[in-house]
């Protein structure tokens, strides 16, 4: 069989697994005052290509805002994992569209501290969804 046999066979797919999440987000009024909001998203999966898609435009983002400056590495990987959360993070009423516009209206919206929050939030539903090792056990429980 070939792999887009697999994914086609009606008894061997499932609607991918999503995760809900709470997360915090800033913002302004109408009168320009700083505003807070709990919102509501789902967890879901970015393929690997999407995931490196999401790099190289962190990548190409970077190089336009530092031009012949290197940004450190924090702030590489800052704008990396803002890029992938913005593939990742998913309407929490509609798990096929984006919670965000964009990335950069995502990073107006969270803090650098809620962004590694939910970064934390992605590996481990990853982790959980994708274990290094399946044994049997775990493996009749991720079919259930």
């Amino acid at each position: 069989m070939k792999l887009g046999d697999f994914l086609a066979a009606p008894s061997g797919v499932r609607q991918a697994a999503t995760r809900p999440i709470k997360i915090r987000v800033v913002g302004k009024d109408s009168s320009g005052g700083d505003v807070v909001a709990d919102a509501r998203a789902e967890i879901g999966f970015v393929s690997e290509h999407g995931r490196q898609e999401a790099l190289r435009d962190a990548d190409r983002d970077l190089r336009a805002i530092y031009k012949d400056e290197v940004p450190s590495e924090d702030r590489r990987t800052d704008e990396r994992r803002y890029h992938i959360l913005h593939r990742v993070l998913r309407d929490a009423d509609d798990s096929r569209e984006p919670l965000a516009g964009s990335v950069r209206e995502l990073k107006n919206a969270l803090v650098i501290r809620e962004a590694s929050r939910v970064w934390d939030e992605y590996v481990q539903f990853m982790g959980e969804e994708f274990p290094d090792v399946v044994d049997d056990e775990t493996f009749e429980r991720l079919v259930e």
